[in-house]
């Protein structure tokens, strides 16, 4: 089943007019799994984001958000196993937010970042700790891609297509994968193994960037992937 049955809408139009993006032989030897800010602040009931809006009255508003997470940390779990079976390149995106504050003070002179960060609500969630000997990166904006040296490192490793998901999927996610595509990566999108504020978010998101600068994917599509034992494998449009 692709994207637009999943989303019960039809194919958008640029798509239709240019095609979207061809099929791929996937090599798993030159494929990373990227998680994208996973970290207590943003993904943990009870930390960073969860605090803020309890303290505000706003909690209400992110049941839906947290639901997903959990939806998108229990999938990110399942391919990062198989990935580490695997032996495919693990890369962690993380927030640097003692950075980002500072960065962010330091932008005006007479006013403060307004957004409270707990600083200790920078380690990633447990079910997706990195491993010793995996790759963290940590930058101090939406996306890696043009402020770290992650082009550098993924060259260095031969990677070409990247799988992405993690959280926020319209603001970091979304810039991780804008980056990549730009940068000249080939990017499967972990459909449901991303968390956004809304229901629409989720939605628009996945109109405006899939089969264009990504293939939008399940969990279990990328795990039959994963699965296959020849290489290349191919990724439908």
């Amino acid at each position: 089943m692709s994207v637009w049955e999943r989303l019960g809408v039809e194919v958008p139009l640029m798509v239709r007019l240019f095609g979207g993006l061809p099929d791929w032989e996937i090599d798993k030897g030159k494929t990373a799994l990227m998680i994208v800010d996973m970290q207590h602040y943003d993904a943990l009931p009870g930390k960073g984001m969860w605090t803020l809006a309890h303290e505000r009255g706003m909690a209400s508003e992110l049941e839906y958000y947290y639901d997903r997470v959990r939806l998108a940390t229990s999938n990110l779990e399942r391919v990062l196993r198989a990935c580490r079976e695997q032996g495919v390149t693990v890369i962690h995106i993380n927030g640097d937010v003692h950075g980002l504050a500072i960065t962010q003070q330091n932008a005006s002179r007479n006013e403060a970042w307004p957004i409270s960060i707990v600083l200790d609500d920078e380690e990633v969630v447990a079910p997706l700790r990195p491993l010793p000997n995996e790759i963290v990166i940590k930058k101090m904006g939406a996306g890696p891609f043009g402020i770290t040296n992650v082009d550098l490192v993924l060259r260095r490793l031969g990677i070409e297509f990247l799988i992405v998901g993690g959280t926020v999927t319209h603001q970091c996610v979304e810039m991780t994968v804008r980056g990549a595509f730009d940068f000249g990566y080939k990017v499967i999108l972990l459909e449901d193994g991303t968390a956004t504020l809304s229901k629409e978010l989720q939605r628009n998101f996945l109109i405006a960037m899939a089969d264009w600068f990504c293939k939008a994917r399940t969990t279990d599509e990328v795990l039959d992937l994963l699965a296959q034992k020849t290489r290349p494998s191919l990724v439908p449009a």
